[in-house]
């Protein structure tokens, strides 16, 4: 099989992407934004959502909430989770560290299952369909789940760098 080798887990190494594209996303339906992602990444995310879309998914389902975010950023939602959840335990629960996040790859995507992307609307996604399409679905396209976020899904495909 000359395809990406799938599912073999979340990203280990936390580099910056060397290639990157840009594409549209959301910060809710009807308020695009533009996200970053690795290369691979996106072409991964470009098919995946193509087959989503014949599954009768259709947008906003499986737009892109978040993908690269540089340390500033990851600096910046780290604090504001630490302010929400009162100690480090817990924020580390929902929002990386700067350092530890798999945004920082590029090769980390947060989707849109319908509901914001948070602790609160956990169990609504993981409920719903485009999520069950999502388990169902996303390995053989390269992307692994993050269990505790339904929401933020990895591409590994044991990436050269």
């Amino acid at each position: 099989a000359d395809g990406p080798r799938c599912g073999i887990g979340r990203v280990k190494n936390k580099h910056a992407p060397k290639e990157t594209v840009e594409l549209e996303g959301i910060n809710r339906p009807g308020s695009p934004k533009k996200i970053v992602l690795e290369k691979n990444t996106a072409a991964a995310y470009g098919v995946q959502t193509a087959d989503a879309r014949k599954a009768g998914l259709q947008a906003p389902l499986f737009l892109i909430v978040s993908g690269y975010r540089d340390a500033a950023r990851q600096t910046e939602l780290f604090a504001k989770a630490l302010a929400k959840y009162h100690t480090f335990a817990e924020a580390r629960k929902w929002v990386a560290p700067p350092g530890h996040s798999a945004h920082a790859t590029g090769c980390a995507i947060d989707f849109w299952f319908g509901f914001p992307c948070g602790k609160e609307y956990n169990d609504k996604i993981k409920n719903s369909d485009a999520y069950k399409w999502m388990v169902a679905n996303a390995n053989g396209h390269g992307f692994n789940p993050y269990g505790r976020e339904g929401w933020h899904w990895e591409y590994n495909v044991g990436a050269p760098y």
